[in-house]
């Protein structure tokens, strides 16, 4: 939550007003400079994380499921439906919508986009947390778990951006397609079809339906 918010401040609070790309672009090179900064303090060398989450696997039926995936599986699901209620129930969750979708709007109907952008990097900080403990809990953590930064982007635009509960939806046909292309087509690309299918699927909602599967269309009146 302190990280979260010291990024809020010292990043993101001087683009308040800005367009959506110029946001966008600092993310990446947020991600970037944070990996770099890692290996400043701790090197690149890999290193054992905690086995947080319990290991092995538990039947159910014919199939054999793995336990730390299986608990991170429940554990998205309950966290987009909680995040879903949050942003559509409550006061502060629409004030959050409201910010995400123009900060000048939101300014002229008196919500502090300020507080708002701060809320919604602590919960963001605490999602990718519990991201980190599902994906990471008893492996080898090195610099290459960054790349999942990158592949969360074709995952929200799949989804929607501005739906949450599009968000398990995507991942899980991405992650099968992943799967697919890895067995099939890996083998006659050397590897590369499975790196490049959610950046190429990320392209093909750009170009069909840039709102995503579950995002709102807009309407403009001129």
């Amino acid at each position: 939550m302190a990280l979260g918010l010291l990024l809020e401040r010292l990043v993101f609070r001087p683009l308040i007003g800005q367009h959506a790309f110029a946001i966008f672009m600092a993310s990446i090179a947020l991600l970037v400079t944070l990996r770099g900064v890692a290996q400043l303090i701790w090197s690149a060398e890999t290193r054992p994380f905690p086995a947080i989450l319990p290991s092995g696997a538990v039947s159910l039926g014919p199939f054999l499921l793995n336990k730390r995936l299986l608990i991170g599986a429940i554990l998205t699901v309950l966290l987009a439906l909680a995040l879903h209620l949050f942003l559509t129930r409550t006061r502060q969750g629409l004030r959050l919508a409201a910010v995400a979708e123009s900060h000048n709007t939101a300014l002229s109907l008196g919500v502090s986009v300020r507080a708002a952008i701060a809320i919604a990097w602590v919960l963001g900080t605490v999602v990718a947390t519990l991201g980190a403990i599902v994906l990471l809990s008893g492996r080898i953590l090195s610099l290459d778990v960054a790349e999942i930064g990158f592949k969360a982007l074709p995952v929200a635009l799949l989804g929607g951006l501005e739906s949450v509960r599009g968000a398990p939806l995507a991942g899980l046909l991405i992650g099968i397609g992943e799967q697919l292309a890895m067995s099939y087509l890996d083998p006659l690309t050397n590897g590369v079809a499975s790196n490049v299918l959610p950046f190429g699927v990320m392209i093909a909602v750009l170009l069909i339906r840039p709102q995503g599967l579950f995002g709102w269309k807009k309407i403009e009146r001129l």
